[in-house]
């Protein structure tokens, strides 16, 4: 009796539960309407997305269950829905409901070649899924999963597998069976590491990975022969495999990553496509152009580039290029007859070649800027320069004491010539606007006269030593040429200007400073990055100073108590003093550093 008494709540509690779950299960069936599961027995395909779904269904689980032998329609010749008649479910989606496991009964459907369950609850994927050998497309993307079943590699017919915005921290060995796949994403998600067995899947095309915790990538990366799309932004990546195999390549995003160096992309002659930005770039190789001569859009924002080199304009059919937020002061000017280029960004660059109102302008104004600064042509392998022009001209002038020989594209001068040079006692001469590379060392022979020197628009890289013997020069041009450094200075006292403009000079050569008859320096446009003033004191009679355009990124309140009557500071980095107190003159800008100078 006491045992009876005990089974009975038992029992009870038992059909509680089981009419619990079947007015559940009566739930989830009627948000699937049977004329739905009806159509999908004839076409093979169900779409039960967005229904508000917690499970799947069973009434979809039984889609393809015979009929009961009391189910008296199911045997009428004029019903529709002829359960012999049925074909096998091969697209099943299920987005955008609240599923958060698949049962084990999904085995079923053999047949089944496209699967989408993405923006569920999923935390776990049953092994089952390993039952379905036809999938194609896979599409489990956002959801809660953090692992994947070995059984995955049952499914090598898969050409499409998106796992994106999950919790996955690897991909496993089984992707090694995805043969046939061409489309992976795993983007958003917490990957570290991919397997080097990426490279089984010889078919890939698109690949992405974006948004992970990735520091490397597998060297069998270059395997992927058929890969035309790899994303792998948003990363931890600090050095890059080799990408030379990758012949079909044609979008590459590498944004957002810890680069610091361009990726070797040598073989990828379809790439049209560079997304380089945020990283920590510094230098923009020319061979590395050279290899990338099909790109049509090249994103290097937000990285730490300061020269430009003049192999972009090999790059014949770019379109869109991204330099925003770099350290680039200048651009080669050749660049303004990029024809093809739609958009060149340059914001936030400290630039001095280009004029901010112009940036602001647009592309179209950049260029025809860049056009209008062209140079003359560099011809001098097509056109040598004579050794044998030059006596008559020099006889011509040779009772003026001055010798104007500028434009001439000469590299060398011969002897007879320098004789003639000699004899006339030259005291101003022009060589501007040739084809120099050095002043020759000639000129020492005019220390007794020469007193005006203008080397300006040659190809200077060194200044021969014989300069300084030149004792008596007073203004010596050297502007728009290559130099980096000058010689020993000192015993030209009597020099009051020294023109160094357009050069490459990163600092104020220190042999200036014994310069002590010197009243004018131009140095601007060229890379100086720093003020001396403890060597500019030294100048005691210097009036004029111009560092226009250069990479200075702090003034010293000390150079307010030079005696200067003029000072040039614009175009530069430094955020103080700022332009609206550079435009006021001279003397504001002295007295605004004398202010600042610490008080004792």
């Amino acid at each position: 009796a006491v045992e009876t008494t005990l089974r009975v709540p038992v029992l009870e509690m038992r059909r509680s539960l089981r009419k619990w779950a079947d007015k559940d299960h009566s739930v989830q069936d009627r948000s699937v309407p049977d004329a739905l599961l009806r159509q999908a027995r004839k076409s093979g395909q169900l779409n039960l997305s967005n229904r508000g779904l917690e499970k799947v269904p069973d009434k979809v689980l039984r889609l393809h269950e015979p009929p009961q032998s009391d189910d008296t329609a199911s045997i009428d010749v004029g019903n529709e829905d002829q359960w012999w008649d049925q074909v096998d479910l091969t697209k099943l989606i299920l987005a955008s409901n609240r599923i958060a496991q698949i049962p084990e009964g999904i085995a079923q459907f053999a047949a089944l070649q496209v699967l989408d369950l993405h923006d569920n609850q999923l935390v776990l994927l049953s092994s089952a899924i390993g039952e379905l050998r036809e999938l194609r497309r896979l599409i489990l993307s956002h959801n809660q999963l953090a692992e994947l079943p070995e059984q995955m590699s049952s499914l090598v017919n898969l050409v499409l597998l998106h796992l994106e915005h999950n919790k996955l921290t690897k991909l496993g060995e089984f992707i090694q069976t995805f043969e046939h796949l061409e489309d992976l994403d795993v983007s958003h998600n917490q990957v570290s590491e991919v397997s080097e067995a990426l490279e089984c899947m010889t078919r890939l095309r698109k690949l992405a990975v974006s948004h992970n915790k990735l520091s490397t990538l597998p060297s069998t990366l270059a395997n992927l022969k058929s890969l035309q799309d790899l994303d792998v932004s948003s990363n931890r990546l600090t050095e890059l495999p080799s990408m030379s195999g990758l012949a079909k390549l044609e979008r590459l995003n590498l944004q957002h990553n810890l680069l610091q160096a361009l990726p070797e992309v040598c073989g990828c002659l379809q790439l049209k496509e560079v997304y380089l930005g945020n990283n920590r770039l510094t230098l923009l190789h020319g061979d590395w152009l050279k290899n990338t001569r099909g790109v049509v859009l090249l994103d290097l924002r937000d990285n730490n580039i300061t020269v430009i080199p003049d192999e972009i304009t090999l790059l014949a059919t770019l379109e869109r290029f991204d330099l925003s937020n770099n350290d680039i002061s200048s651009l080669p000017f050749e660049m303004g007859n990029m024809s093809s280029l739609k958009s060149i960004v340059l914001d936030g660059n400290p630039l001095r070649v280009l004029r901010r109102e112009v940036v602001q302008k647009g592309t179209q104004a950049i260029l025809r800027h860049l056009r209008s600064r062209i140079a003359e042509s560099d011809s001098s392998t097509k056109e040598s320069a004579s050794k044998e022009i030059l006596p008559s001209t020099v006889h011509q002038q040779r009772g003026s004491k001055q010798l104007n020989i500028s434009g001439q594209k000469l590299d060398v001068i011969s002897e007879d010539t320098v004789s003639t040079i000699v004899q006339s006692s030259v005291e101003t001469m022009d060589l501007s606007r040739n084809c120099f590379t050095s002043i020759p060392s000639w000129i020492s022979l005019l220390h007794g006269t020469l007193g005006d020197l203008n080397v300006a628009h040659n190809r200077l890289t060194v200044m021969c030593p014989e300069i300084s013997s030149c004792v008596k020069l007073k203004r010596l041009i050297l502007s728009n040429n290559s130099l980096v450094d000058l010689p020993d200075v000192q015993p030209l006292s009597c020099l009051m200007e020294l023109v160094l403009s357009h050069n490459r000079f990163r600092h104020i050569p220190s042999t200036i400073y014994s310069l002590i008859g010197l009243e004018t320096l131009i140095a601007s446009d060229n890379q100086i990055c720093d003020i001396d003033v403890v060597g500019l004191r030294q100048l005691s009679k210097l009036t004029t100073l111009d560092l226009q355009n250069n990479d200075i990124h702090q003034v010293p309140p000390e150079l307010g108590l030079l005696p200067l009557r003029s000072l040039q500071l614009s175009g530069n980095p430094f955020r103080i003093p700022r332009p609206a107190l550079l435009a006021k003159g001279t003397q504001s800008i002295l007295q605004y550093l004398k202010d600042r100078i610490p008080t004792q």
